[in-house]
């Protein structure tokens, strides 16, 4: 089996591969606001690179969130499309569970990773997540909170904390070098196995807050 991951949760434009055996390429950008121009692109190059051809896939697996609400949209719509175009099934991945697994992976004596993003005006997305075989559990469900609240839990010793936060990124390793295209694969491997697939028509990002329009005052 051989499932194609897309990663657009973040300022990250990250497409990975992955089969039976693991995940084996990974195409990234680190730009913002440049998914809907770099996403297929990515996913061309790295097809090519590893002399593989979209019909070659078994299924396609997105980042669900929560993240940007723009990346979120247009990762899940594109892989949407490519669903559609090949008929080939989807898989919805949580995105800091994805996370959790990368981070693992970097570090093999870890049992416990604590993920948290930023979710602007004050709020922070944020989940536990442990090891447990060859795939991770969560101890600490995923749930919007409060930056206060979430450094608090962000001093925890029993687990890695990984935030892409500014304030605190000098002293944390940061989340975003762990939103990766091949995490969201072989999560999309184990799912697909499973035959957890999601419904093509009817599936959303998940977003955990409601979209605010920034509105510039009336003079």
């Amino acid at each position: 089996m051989i499932v194609l991951g897309i990663e657009t949760s973040t300022e990250v434009c990250a497409v990975g591969l992955a089969n039976d055996d693991g995940a084996y390429a990974e195409r990234a950008l680190v730009e913002s606001h440049i998914h809907s121009e770099k996403l297929l692109t990515l996913i061309a190059e790295m097809l090519g690179q590893q002399h593989a051809t979209l019909s070659a896939l078994d299924a396609i697996a997105v980042s669900i969130g929560p993240g940007s609400f723009t990346g979120l949209r247009i990762g899940l719509s594109t892989a949407k499309g490519l669903c559609i175009a090949l008929e080939k099934p989807l898989v919805i991945v949580p995105t800091l569970e994805a996370m959790a697994m990368a981070a693992f992976a970097d570090h093999q004596d870890v049992k416990r990773v604590y993920v948290c993003l930023d979710a602007k005006q004050g709020d922070c997305y944020a989940g536990g997540y442990e090891r447990a075989e060859k795939k991770v559990v969560e101890y600490l469900p995923l749930s919007m909170i409060k930056k206060a609240s979430a450094d608090e839990l962000l001093n925890q010793k029993n687990a890695l904390m990984i935030t892409d936060r500014k304030d605190i990124q000098h002293i944390r390793p940061n989340a975003v070098h762990y939103a990766k295209g091949s995490s969201i694969a072989w999560s999309g491997i184990m799912r697909a196995h499973k035959k957890i697939f999601s419904d093509i028509t009817s599936v959303e990002p998940m977003y955990l807050k409601d979209f605010v329009v920034k509105t510039q005052p009336v003079r």
